[in-house]
This record gives structure tokens, C-alpha cells and sequence, in this order.
């Protein structure tokens, strides 16, 4: 190394890179720090944040982060005016109600927020006393898995009901399949219940799906088929219509972190740094993986979309504040999303081309995809 390079070495050592801090820098090895956060203002390839809805809070204010004015905070408190340090508050759900436009938000402090996506105000939070650790909607109605239970709250009447029963510890993960509300569980056991309006509770329990011997984490459902991804490290599948278990998958070395059917695939993902892509050629065969995406991360959830020129899109979060976007069937990178904290929840706005997303930290941002020029030929 001559004289001049170890004189740039030493110029630029300790400097933070500005691609970095804008959230562009797709150096493998770049000479300047990474240890500063990117800007969550930064538009790139495509994704705008258009909002930010910030649930990181002093229990029970809120903030909201100006669009036109970023550094320019709004606070709002219906507690006292006593100046307390935040508390993070991980997001663990985020489901919307599109025929009222409202956002609800779980998240491990205990509450569910509900949110105007118009004026982007918090303006409602419900209190629970213990971790809400996921949270759904179908319908009118809206479930939150807490410890032992889950919460039913009828957001027509707003009466709330408590559908407890075997689950032993947490519920990690809720769907709704063939209406019947699924919902897996820290013992490992996936509950079924039927909506019936002949008991007195809501909901019937009609079934336990027994097989998994350690949490149930992730549940997705399609092609007739009920998928279920533990901290066993295996997918089960289930029959929708006899709720047996028909297969299983032990591909991944690492949890099943997240599962997601799109069209004909199922998409998996893992701790192990792994997303996998599963085929079922023919009918009562089992599944096999197709193609296998590594990286060096592990992956906390998948995410699926249409851009604004209607080409899918799959977002994976990753255990480094980091979402990568790739355009299928092709997997080619399409671009990142930056955070302070991993990212958890996300969730399909009514807009098209909108999306939520909600991170460790409890902040919550609204995206919308810019449409990419169109290139003509001559």
C-alpha cells in the first residue's frame, strides 16, 4: 500500500458514510462507519414513506411525526404532563378495518391501539394488563391473543368476549380459514374455533391440533391446507376439512419463523437464515422445495405485495433492522427498507401501492410505492 492510500485510510477513518445514512449504501466492503442509523426519510427504489404513526411512547401519549416538517413532533396525552423516559414497546400485530379505515395495533406493553388513517391520531387505546402477543381481524371482528386467552371484540356493538379454553401459555399466531378461527399456541397446540351463535360464547371450540411439540410461532392458510411453523423447527400441514395433519416438512435447521402462501407456493422462512419456496405438483403429494434463498441473517417475517406496476413483490425482515425486497419469480433485489429496530408487522393498506409496517422500537410507518418510469424502446 503506497503512501497516498494509507493517507486516505486515515482521512476517512471514523466518518460515517452519507449513502449509509441516507439508506443507500450497498457496499460489501465499505470504507466508511455503518454505526449510525439510516434516515427513515429516505425514498428508495420505489417506497416512499408517506407517514409515520409512532406507538414508541410514554403509556398512554402518543406522537405523530410531521410528513412535511420530520423533526417537528406532535404529542398529544390524555395522562398527566409528568416528563417520563419512553419505554419500547414492541409491535406484535397489525391488522386493518377497511370498511371503517381504522388501524389496530398490539403490541407487548399490553394495549391495543386503533388508529384514524386519515388524520394518522391514535384514538382509542384498550388496556389488557398483559402482553398482547398477536393480533387479527376477520370480519367485523377483531382477536387478540393474550396469555391463556383470546379476546374477540365485536366492532359493530364493541362488546368483547373471552375465548379461553386448552391453550396453555401465549398465542404466537392466529388465521382464519374455512371460518374457522386457528390459533397456535407456546404449548404447541393449534386451537380451532367455529363461529356459533347458538352458545353462548361467539365462538365453538371444535377441535385441538396436537403434533408440533414445541411452540407454534407462525400459521398461514391455502389450497385447502392449514401451515404451521414451530420452534420445532418443522411446517405441518393440515387438512381444512378433516383438521389431521397430512405432512410434514423438516427442511429448516433453524424455527419457523414465518409462512406465507402466494398462488401455488408456499413461502417459509427461518431462523437459519433461509427462505424457502415449496411446490405441490399434484394433489396428495407432499411438498417440495423448489428453490432456497440464503442469507446471513436470520428472517423474522414475510411479507407479500404487488408494486405499483402490479409486479409481485417479497418483503423479508431481517434480525439486522433490515427488509430486503425482491421481485418474484426472479428473486431479484428490488431494494430496502432501513429501521432503528427489526421489524415485526406488516400490514396491506386499502390504497393500493399503501402498506404499515411496526418495528421493536413501537414505531409504526405508513409506505406507498412510487410508480417506476416506464423505459421505451426506440
Amino acid at each position: 500500500m503506497d503512501a497516498k492510500s494509507i493517507r486516505m485510510d486515515k482521512d476517512i477513518r471514523g466518518k460515517t458514510c452519507i449513502y449509509w445514512k441516507a439508506g443507500r449504501c450497498n457496499r460489501n466492503s465499505c470504507k466508511f462507519r455503518h454505526g449510525e442509523t439510516p434516515s427513515s426519510n429516505t425514498s428508495y427504489l420505489g417506497i416512499n414513506v408517506k407517514s409515520k404513526i409512532c406507538g414508541k411512547k410514554r403509556h398512554p401519549s402518543y406522537k405523530i411525526v410531521s410528513k412535511d416538517k420530520p423533526n417537528k413532533t406532535l404529542v398529544q396525552k390524555d395522562g398527566d404532563n409528568e416528563d417520563q423516559t419512553n419505554v419500547v414497546k414492541v409491535i406484535t400485530g397489525l391488522t386493518l378495518l377497511a370498511g371503517i379505515n381504522k388501524l389496530y395495533s398490539g403490541s407487548i406493553d399490553g394495549t391495543v391501539q386503533i388508529w384514524d388513517c386519515h388524520t394518522g391520531q391514535c384514538i382509542k387505546v384498550i388496556h389488557f394488563g398483559t402482553e398482547v402477543n398477536s393480533l387479527i381481524s376477520e370480519g367485523l371482528w377483531i382477536f387478540i391473543g393474550l396469555k391463556n386467552v383470546i379476546k374477540a371484540l365485536n366492532t359493530e356493538n364493541n362488546i368483547e368476549f373471552t375465548l379461553d379454553g386448552p391453550n396453555i401459555g401465549r398465542i404466537f399466531h392466529m388465521t382464519v380459514g374455512n371460518n374457522i378461527l386457528f390459533a397456535g399456541a407456546e404449548d404447541g397446540v393449534i386451537t380451532a374455533r367455529r363461529e356459533n351463535s347458538k352458545t353462548k360464547s361467539p365462538f365453538e371450540l371444535v377441535d385441538s391440533l396436537i403434533g408440533h411439540t414445541k411452540s407454534v410461532v407462525c400459521l398461514t392458510v391455502g389450497h385447502n391446507m392449514l401451515y404451521s411453523g414451530s420452534i420445532d423447527q418443522s411446517i405441518k400441514a393440515w387438512d381444512m376439512d378433516t383438521l389431521q395433519c397430512t405432512m410434514t416438512l423438516n427442511e429448516h435447521t433453524g424455527v419457523v419463523t414465518s409462512l406465507l402462501c402466494w398462488e401455488h407456493y408456499l413461502f417459509s422462512s427461518s431462523s437459519d437464515g433461509t427462505i424457502k419456496i415449496w411446490e405441490c405438483k399434484e394433489v396428495g403429494t407432499n411438498l417440495t422445495v423448489v428453490y432456497t434463498h440464503k442469507e446471513q441473517s436470520g428472517i423474522i417475517s414475510l411479507f407479500g405485495m404487488h408494486d405499483a406496476n402490479g409486479k409481485p413483490i417479497l418483503f423479508s425482515s431481517y434480525t439486522n433492522n433490515l427488509v430486503c425486497m425482491y421481485e418474484l419469480p426472479s428473486f431479484s433485489e428490488r431494494g430496502r427498507l432501513f429501521a432503528k429496530k427489526d421489524i415485526t408487522s406488516f400490514e396491506l393498506g386499502v390504497d393500493g401501492g399503501l402498506f404499515f409496517t411496526g418495528d421493536r422500537t413501537g414505531l409504526l410507518k405508513v409506505w406507498k410505492w412510487n410508480e417506476l418510469p416506464k423505459v421505451t424502446s426506440n
